[in-house]
């Protein structure tokens, strides 16, 4: 009998990339999986209540819900949208007083 031992990192990988090369093979319309991550890098400059961000948006190679964002030029955060743009809105200066009301 021989001794279990664990798959390496590469092994794992060289597995996976076989079989969506069977999928793909098999059916080639089939959408997009985890796998086939589709993504275009973007830029978004957003200027609001005197704060200004300029962003530049790329895909996470790890992981497709998330994205790697720069912040003029230098790397700001890897998180999904959502988390972004609520790190955005604490930067943001709420509006007090009665004079912001009209």
């Amino acid at each position: 009998m021989r001794p279990y031992r664990t798959a390496t990192a590469a092994e794992r990988d060289a597995r996976a990339e076989q079989r969506q090369r069977r999928a793909s093979a098999a059916d080639p319309l089939r959408p997009p999986t985890d796998g086939d991550d589709r993504r275009q890098p973007f830029d978004w400059t957003f200027s609001c209540g005197g704060v200004s961000w300029s962003l530049h948006f790329e895909p996470n190679p790890r992981d497709v819900r998330q994205w790697r964002v720069f912040r003029d030029g230098a790397p700001w955060m890897c998180a999904g949208l959502e988390r972004v743009w609520r790190a955005m809105q604490k930067e943001m200066h709420p509006a007090l007083g009665r004079r912001h009301w009209r």
